[in-house]
């Protein structure tokens, strides 16, 4: 009797089985890849909207008192709300500014930005006449 060369079923079953785990931990990876992409770009944008409401606090040319700002933003296609906790720091000239950032209609900040400011803006630098 001639032998039959190939594989047998139970080979076949083994083989695609391998190749089954194999892609769906594949999967996984890339949709594991695409959530953390998207955490990251909304991390990016709610940082730049927190550097933004940062320096408009900062040149802000009125004296800078305690309390909570609030307002929204549209970037990157999305509103963005924010909210500046300003606080007294420990040096009396100083106030402590918290600015928390998030997506429109979510609970949790996906950004905190602190820094300080004077509470008087400084004065500008005077301008010496040119002589002629």
């Amino acid at each position: 009797m001639k032998r039959v060369r190939g594989f047998t079923l139970m080979e076949i079953l083994v083989a695609l089985a391998i190749v089954g785990i194999g892609l769906a931990a594949l999967v996984g990876a890339s949709a594991r890849a695409t959530r953390e992409a998207s955490g990251l770009r909304d991390r990016t944008f709610a940082g730049w909207v927190a550097q933004n409401v940062l320096a408009e606090i900062r040149l802000s040319p009125e004296t800078l008192d305690a309390g909570t700002r609030s307002g929204e933003e549209m970037l990157g296609g999305e509103r963005w709300e924010w909210t500046a906790e300003i606080t007294p720091a420990v040096v009396p000239q100083l106030r402590h500014i918290a600015i928390q950032v998030r997506p429109e209609n979510t609970e949790g900040s996906v950004v905190t930005l602190t820094a300080f400011r004077l509470t008087q803006p400084q004065r500008q630098p005077e301008t010496v006449p040119e002589s002629p």
